[in-house]
């Protein structure tokens, strides 16, 4: 088994333990993540029944929650994530959907969107990133595996021409940058704030 099917493996484990999460309540509320392999799930789950949307849950331990935002996003919109920003109220991943990117937003644990909106057509670095084969999840937790900290954002860049993702990693001691190849999966660089 290779380190990144490792990582993956890892990642796919905290995506369906935080699928359990969610509140005890009477309340209506499904999550994206429940709803989207519910043949009634897709676009607009995740709100209550009077359409406002709700993140019910507490946000889990650790930065696992990015990986529900990948996965929930993904089935939400239909495609394949290209960028993820991670903030103290919740995520916001951008979706590769044909051409264009979907921008969802999701509350703290990543299970509940929020917002989607249809965004801009996509760029090169985006068409590059994904064709390199290499999915955001497995760059992301190479680069947490790499350096350990909170995810705070990731993005597709290029690297001396080759594709990359560019993971944004927050430590106890600074912000850091850890380059990764989007085709081979490997650590490029880790450039440190100091």
């Amino acid at each position: 088994m290779t380190r990144r099917s490792r990582l993956a493996g890892a990642a796919c484990a905290a995506v369906l333990a935080l699928g359990a999460c969610g509140d005890d309540d009477d309340a209506p509320s499904r999550s994206a993540a429940a709803s989207a392999s519910s043949p009634t799930g897709g676009p607009g789950a995740g709100t209550s029944t009077g359409g406002a949307p709700r993140d019910t849950a507490a946000a889990p331990p650790g930065d696992a929650a990015w990986a529900a935002a990948v996965a929930t996003a993904e089935a939400d919109a239909g495609g394949a994530a290209v960028a993820i920003d991670a903030g103290r109220d919740g995520f916001e991943v951008d979706v590769a959907v044909g051409d264009r990117t979907v921008e969802v937003r999701l509350g703290a644990t990543g299970t509940d969107v929020l917002r989607r909106t249809d965004d801009e057509p996509l760029d090169a670095d985006e068409r590059a990133a994904l064709e390199g084969g290499v999915p955001l999840t497995d760059a992301v937790a190479t680069a947490l595996a790499e350096v350990p900290g909170t995810l705070d954002g990731a993005d597709p860049g290029s690297a001396q021409g080759t594709p990359v993702w560019e993971v944004d990693v927050e430590t106890g001691t600074g912000d850091v940058e850890v380059v990764v190849d989007a085709s081979t999966g490997d650590v490029v660089h880790v450039e440190r704030d100091d």
